[in-house]
């Protein structure tokens, strides 16, 4: 099965969320989710950002995005304030597949991030019958809010302080989401490096590229976000191309062939 996971950088724009001296939250929540996001494609899941520059977006419009694009799970990741020190993972009183995925990110975030402590709770409004949070409420999937640290408690908040730390961050928390999905990972690290990957154009190859991804048994990545990646393979199969009238319709029968 091929999964579409939601990741939502919390803020944005003119929203800045928490500010603590050269801490900001949008860009450490930008700098994680698009390594988050990163990871996630390196195994072949399919990634629908809310956003992937500095842009205010409502709650209602990230839940749109989610839900439109019909993701499979919604994970929205921040950066805390209020002198906590500790992560939290947020789950939906429906519990579930939300609950079983905070698991498995709270895990991550403890072993391999160094968050001493990972707070796993659901909040629900005053009448006790919905959930408090707009993105775990108004999303039709699966939905936990991560927050990694507390960006106004010096000690926290050095494990994400840096670029360095908030792409292993992001990783982590991919890693989580790829274990509750039963994909496994590889825990050695080191070069992201793939034996084979399937790279597409643009959208109108992805229907394509997902048939020939799985009959090689391989991930797929839009061409461009590749690019930027740092992901390296050994082989690389090209889907669709810069020629404008390319026939992707016939592209994708010759796809569907592999079959």
């Amino acid at each position: 099965m091929a999964y579409k996971v939601c990741i939502d950088p919390g803020h944005g724009g003119s929203d800045s969320g928490a500010v603590t001296g050269k801490h900001v939250e949008k860009t450490y929540n930008l700098d994680t989710a698009l390594s988050c996001r990163d990871e996630l494609q390196r195994y072949g899941v399919k990634v629908v950002m809310t956003r992937t520059t500095d842009k205010f977006l409502s709650l209602e419009r990230r839940c749109e995005i989610a839900n439109q694009n019909g993701c499979d799970y919604f994970v929205s990741i921040h950066h805390n304030s209020g002198g906590g020190d500790r992560g939290e993972v947020i789950y939906s009183k429906a519990e579930g597949n939300g609950l079983q995925m905070a698991h498995k990110i709270a895990k991550e975030m403890k072993v391999d991030m160094g968050q001493t402590e990972v707070k796993e709770y659901k909040r629900l409004n005053k009448s006790g019958k919905t959930d408090y949070y707009a993105v775990i409420r108004r999303t039709n999937m699966p939905a936990n809010i991560v927050e990694i640290c507390f960006l106004d408690n010096k000690k926290d908040v050095e494990i994400a302080d840096t670029l360095a730390e908030r792409k292993r961050n992001g990783k982590e928390i991919a890693q989580g989401i790829l274990k509750h999905l039963g994909i496994k990972v590889d825990e050695k690290g080191g070069e992201d490096m793939v034996d084979k990957i399937v790279l597409y154009h643009g959208d109108a190859d992805v229907f394509a590229a997902i048939v020939v991804a799985q009959k090689h048994k391989c991930p797929m990545m839009k061409e461009s976000d590749f690019k930027i990646s740092g992901l390296k393979a050994k082989e690389v199969v090209q889907i669709g191309g810069k020629a404008e009238d390319a026939n992707r319709f016939q592209t994708f029968k010759n796809a569907a062939k592999l079959l």
